[in-house]
C-alpha cells in the first residue's frame, strides 16, 4: 500500500506543470566525511518555505546507508520528514552514469518549465589529483573533470536552466568553459566552501520566476551568510568566501579572447610572471589567482590595454552578480578562477591533465610554460598510427603528443631533414617526404622552448610507383584548396590537363610543361573551364604524350572558386 501511495505522489507530482514550475534536484554525493553536514542541510531544506510549484528533490548517498532519494516537503520539526521516494541500496554517486541518471529520473517524473541542479559535495576544481567532485568512499571513485566526465554527465541529463555547486572551487573558467552548454547559467564559488555550504532557507523561497532573478540573488545571499556575528561565523572577521553567477552565452567570446590574449601575452612574459606575485592566491598548490585581478594589473601596467578592455567588458557582461569577503582587503576580484601556477613543479604535475580542458586550446598553458620559464621538459614521444607509399613518398599518418606549446615535428630521412609544422593542438596530422630506395628514417617532436621527444625510428622498403591520379580532398568542396596529383612512369614534354563533366561534356583544357615535377601538383581552380562545373561527379583526363591517366572526382553543392 505504502509503494503504491508514493507512486501514485510521483505521478501527481509529474502532473503539476505549471508556466512558473521548477524542478530542483540535489545531487547529495555524501558517502565521504560529509554525511552528517548532508543531513543538516537536508533539514535546513524541510524549514524553508517553498513557491507553489517547486519540485525539490534529493538523491541521497550516504555511508552504510546507500541512496535514498527524497521529495523534500516543509518540515519545521527535528528530524527528516521529507517524503522517502525510494530506497536505492549501495549506489556509486562517483560515477558519471549515477549523476546523468538521477537527472533523467527526476526531470522525467517532474516536469517544469525550469531545470535546476545542485551538486553538493567535496570538489576541487579540475586540479586536484584525481580530478574529481563527488568522490564516493564506498567505491573509492569520482567523477573526472578534466577528462570529461562531468560533462558528459551533464550533457545526458539534459540542458538545466541553472547549475549551483555546493562544492569547493569550482567557479573557475576551465570549468566554465568546459560546461558552457550545459546550463544556461553557473553558480558556484572559485575557492573553498565553508561546511556549512549555501544559504538554502534563504534560497528555496527565491526558486521561481525567471532562473536569472534567481541567480543574481544567490552571491550576496551566500556572503550574508556568513558574516561577522552570524550563526555561521560569531567572530567579528569576515570568513573567506567567494561566489559568482555567470551567463554562459558570452563565454565563447570570452575565450575566444582569452586564446588572443594568450598568443599576444608571450612578448611580455617576463613582466607577466613578476606582475602575479602581487595576486592572491588560492585552491591547491596555490595555482589559482583570480580572473578580473590578473586583467586589472595588466590594464594598470599598460600590457595589451585595448585586449585586456575586451576581455574585462566580455567578463562583466557574463558575470550577472558577484559577492565576497576576505579577512584581508582584496580589491576588485570576479570570483571566477584562472589557473596561473607561479611554482615549475605544480605546471609539471598538472599539465597533462590541463591539456584535456576545452579552455586549454587557448594556448593559455602554453604561455604560462614560457613565463615560468627553464623547460627542460621534452615532448612525449609521437606515435606513427599508419604508413603507406604513394606517388614516390613515404606518408605518415601522426598522433601528436599532448602538450602545452606548438609543436613541430622533425624526421631525418635519407641525409635529408624535413620539419612540419601542424596547426596547434592538432590530434593527428599527415607528413610525407620523397624516398628513392629502402631507407631508415626517425621522428621528433620539439616544442617551443627547442626540447626534443625520444626518437621514433622506422624502416621501409621503397615501392616503385605507377602512373596513377588522385584528387585531394575528394570530395571538393573548395575548389580553391583541393588539388590534382599524378605520377608518371616516364614524363617529357608537354602534358595536358582536361576537365569534363559527368555527360562527357569537355568543360576545359590546360597544357603545361611538367617535366621537372614528378609527382607533379595542380589546384584545381588553374583549369579553364572550372567556373562551369556544377556539383556533382566529374573527371580529369591526363595525357602527356602516349600516357593516360582518368581521375573521376565530386564537387559539392557548395564549394567555392576561391577560398
Amino acid at each position: 500500500m505504502k509503494k503504491s501511495l508514493l507512486i501514485l505522489l510521483v505521478l501527481l507530482c509529474g502532473m503539476l506543470y505549471a508556466a512558473d514550475s521548477w524542478t530542483v534536484l540535489v545531487y547529495m554525493a555524501a558517502d565521504n566525511n560529509l554525511s552528517y553536514q548532508a543531513l543538516e542541510n537536508l533539514q535546513l531544506m524541510e524549514e524553508a518555505v517553498q513557491p507553489k510549484n517547486l519540485n525539490l528533490l534529493v538523491q541521497l548517498d550516504m555511508p552504510d546507508v546507500g541512496g535514498r532519494r527524497y521529495l523534500v516537503r516543509e518540515h519545521p520539526n527535528p528530524g527528516i520528514g521529507s517524503y522517502l521516494l525510494e530506497e536505492m541500496g549501495e549506489i556509486d554517486s562517483g560515477d558519471k552514469d549515477t549523476l546523468s541518471e538521477f537527472m533523467r529520473w527526476g526531470f522525467r517524473n517532474f516536469p517544469s518549465k525550469r531545470r535546476m541542479l545542485i551538486i553538493w559535495s567535496h570538489a576541487d576544481s579540475w586540479y586536484k589529483n584525481p580530478k574529481y567532485i563527488a568522490p564516493d568512499n564506498s567505491s573509492q571513485s569520482a567523477i573526472g573533470v578534466a577528462n570529461g566526465d562531468l560533462k558528459s554527465a551533464l550533457v545526458a541529463g539534459g540542458k538545466l536552466d541553472v547549475l549551483l555547486f555546493d562544492a569547493c572551487s569550482m567557479q573557475s573558467v576551465e570549468v566554465l568553459s568546459e560546461l558552457k552548454d550545459c546550463a544556461d547559467y553557473i553558480i558556484g564559488s572559485s575557492d573553498l566552501v565553508p561546511v556549512v555550504g549555501f544559504p538554502y532557507a534563504d534560497m528555496i523561497p527565491l526558486m521561481q520566476g525567471k532562473p536569472m532573478d534567481f541567480a543574481s540573488a544567490i552571491p550576496q545571499l551566500f556572503t550574508d551568510y556568513y558574516a561577522p556575528g552570524s550563526v555561521n561565523n560569531p567572530f567579528t572577521e569576515n570568513m573567506l568566501t567567494t561566489c559568482s553567477a555567470i551567463k554562459t552565452d558570452g563565454l565563447n567570446a570570452l575565450w575566444q579572447g582569452f586564446r588572443h590574449l594568450a598568443e599576444e601575452l608571450r612578448d611580455h612574459a617576463p613582466e607577466v610572471f613578476d606582475l602575479q606575485s602581487a595576486l592572491y592566491r588560492y585552491n591547491t598548490g596555490l595555482a589559482d589567482i583570480d580572473l578580473r585581478q590578473f586583467l586589472t594589473i595588466l590594464l594598470e601596467n599598460g600590457i595589451l590595454v585595448a585586449r585586456v578592455q575586451e576581455l574585462l567588458s566580455a567578463l562583466d557582461e557574463i558575470t550577472i552578480a558577484q559577492s565576497s569577503s576576505f579577512p584581508f582587503y582584496q580589491a576588485g576580484d570576479a570570483s571566477v578562477a584562472l589557473w596561473f601556477p607561479h611554482r615549475r613543479m605544480n605546471f609539471e604535475g598538472a599539465i597533462y591533465s590541463y591539456m584535456h580542458l576545452d579552455f586549454a586550446k587557448t594556448g593559455w598553458a602554453s604561455f604560462v610554460n614560457l613565463a615560468l620559464g627553464d623547460d627542460d621538459v621534452p615532448p612525449i614521444k609521437p606515435e606513427i598510427l599508419r604508413e603507406y607509399q604513394r606517388f614516390g613518398k613515404l606518408h605518415l599518418v601522426i598522433r601528436a603528443p599532448i602538450d602545452c606549446d606548438r609543436l613541430s615535428y622533425v624526421i631525418h630521412a635519407a641525409d635529408e631533414i624535413h620539419e612540419y609544422h601542424p596547426p596547434m593542438y592538432v590530434e593527428t596530422f599527415e607528413a610525407s617526404f620523397p624516398i628513392e630506395e629502402d631507407g631508415v628514417f626517425t621522428l621528433q617532436a620539439r616544442d617551443l622552448s627547442g626540447n626534443l621527444s625520444e626518437k621514433v625510428v622506422g624502416e621501409y622498403e621503397y615501392i616503385t610507383p605507377k602512373t596513377a591520379a588522385a584528387v585531394y580532398p575528394n570530395p571538393v568542396y573548395d575548389l580553391g584548396l583541393a588539388e590534382v596529383t599524378w605520377f608518371w612512369e616516364e614524363t617529357d614534354g608537354l602534358t595536358s590537363v582536361s576537365l569534363y563533366n559527368i555527360r562527357g561534356q569537355k568543360l576545359g583544357e590546360l597544357k603545361r610543361e611538367f617535366t621537372k615535377q614528378n609527382p607533379a601538383i595542380l589546384k584545381l581552380n588553374e583549369i579553364p573551364g572550372i567556373e562551369k562545373r556544377a556539383p556533382g561527379l566529374h573527371f580529369i583526363r591526363i595525357k602527356n604524350k602516349d600516357q593516360n591517366i582518368v581521375q573521376k572526382f565530386i564537387i559539392s553543392g557548395i564549394s567555392a572558386l576561391y577560398p
